[in-house]
């Protein structure tokens, strides 16, 4: 068996998989990796299971030290990696050496990248996922000296898929999305600024987006708290809208005015502060 030894964490690096389903009727979140696209894209490429546990790492990357050969994959956002300092590639399988680093750089682009590694990890498995979220697991993302387990593999390193990656899946702007259950109680003007104007990201992390118009009015609607779940994007009374993300409480007061498609929460996970995107009914 080899370890990842977790020399430095980068800014938000942790375990995900695809999420903890069925028990959110005890209050606890999906979780899951924030670009599932990506995510199933990087265990394809090291012959994985598309549910294999994976590292998702948050624009400034980790520096992750392999103690024996293994065979990864990384996916999502290009943030210049290098092995001891050299370049490799994104979308592809490559062979790393036991003793050899893996660090990045500058994101290109995107802000979310996945590391799967053939045969996957060994981590512990809490309530049917592998995915790291605070007072579920015992902690909400890698630490410093974390050590994680793999079995150690050696080969080419190569796979033959052919797989092609869009630059949309980055540059995007138009998230498509469904009306939510308190749409039509909004104003037609609301309705029409919602769906035509350019929203700009000021906030972002695994539990939502926080988007901002400056023309978009305040309301006094009231809901009984009812459910949500990702992609749910909520209205607040300052005029200001919340989109739920992986991470998101499952109940939430605010108005759900529309509902993201999958593959839009995957577009806008990719996204970060300064940025703007249009909705658009799908």
């Amino acid at each position: 068996m080899g370890e990842i030894i977790v020399k430095k964490t980068g800014l938000h690096t942790s375990i995900q998989d695809l999420g903890r389903g069925h028990w959110r009727h005890f209050g606890v979140p999906l979780s899951g990796a924030m670009d599932q696209r990506s995510a199933q894209l990087a265990n394809l490429l090291t012959n994985n299971e598309e549910d294999t546990p994976v590292i998702e790492i948050t624009m400034m990357g980790p520096h992750l030290q392999f103690t024996e050969s293994a065979i990864i994959a990384l996916t999502g956002a290009n943030l210049s990696p290098n092995l001891d300092g050299s370049a490799i590639g994104m979308n592809q399988s490559v062979q790393v050496k036991g003793g050899q680093t893996l660090s990045f750089g500058k994101p290109i682009q995107g802000i979310r990248t996945y590391l799967s590694i053939k045969g996957g990890f060994d981590c512990p498995k809490v309530l049917g996922s592998y995915s790291q979220y605070p007072m579920v697991t015992p902690s909400g993302s890698l630490r410093q000296w974390d050590r994680l387990a793999y079995r150690s593999q050696t080969g080419s390193g190569k796979n033959h898929a052919l797989i092609h990656t869009d630059p949309e899946h980055f540059t995007n702007k138009i998230l498509k999305a469904s009306p939510g259950p308190e749409f039509d109680l909004l104003e037609k003007s609301t309705q029409q600024m919602l769906l035509t104007s350019s929203f700009l990201i000021q906030g972002n992390d695994r539990m939502g987006y926080q988007l901002k118009h400056p023309d978009m009015p305040p309301h006094q609607m009231e809901i009984v708290t009812a459910p949500v779940i990702p992609g749910t994007v909520q209205f607040t009374p300052s005029g200001q809208l919340i989109v739920l993300m992986r991470d998101a409480q499952v109940t939430g007061g605010y108005p759900r005015v529309l509902q993201l498609t999958n593959e839009s929460i995957d577009q806008l996970a990719q996204k970060t502060n300064g940025q703007s995107i249009l909705f658009q009914l799908a």
